[in-house]
């Protein structure tokens, strides 16, 4: 099937913008993790220790169920982040 200019061009715009939507949200959650985490290494240890919840969630992100930008979507641990971050 022959594609015109016009459709090539369209999903490649498409194409663009859903990789820097999902890329761009997922680098944005990871710098604030990391800046969290390179601030207070121990604290994620203490709640990946002694809270079922957050090992729970360090489950899903690292088995791939879950996101960085998912978790961080959350409005409970969006507030703690942005609160620890700084």
């Amino acid at each position: 099937e022959a594609f015109c200019a016009e459709d090539v061009l369209a999903a490649t715009n498409s194409y663009n913008t859903q990789v820097t939507l999902t890329l761009g949200a997922e680098m944005a959650a990871g710098r604030l993790f990391m800046q969290v985490f390179s601030r207070r290494p121990w604290l994620f240890h203490i709640a990946i220790i002694t809270l079922p919840a957050a090992w729970h969630i360090f489950l899903k992100i690292i088995s791939g169920q879950a996101t960085l930008a998912g978790i961080k979507n959350h409005p409970v641990l969006q507030n703690i982040l942005i609160r620890l971050a700084h």
